[in-house]
């Protein structure tokens, strides 16, 4: 047996430029790069995956 997991990860340049049309709802601080990636991560290891399709 094995875990794959997919995750769909939203492009960080898409983020800033729907930031204030799709994400206006969103503070600002989460949709950076740095803390959705450290966020991504964490979740990751929770799953413990064998295979990871990022997307």
């Amino acid at each position: 047996q094995f875990v794959v997991v997919s995750y769909n990860i939203l492009a960080d340049y898409l983020a800033r430029d729907h930031q204030m049309k799709l994400y206006d709802h969103i503070p600002p601080h989460i949709l950076d790069w740095e803390w959705r990636k450290s966020r991504i991560l964490m979740e990751l290891g929770l799953w413990g995956p064998d295979i990871m399709c990022l997307q």
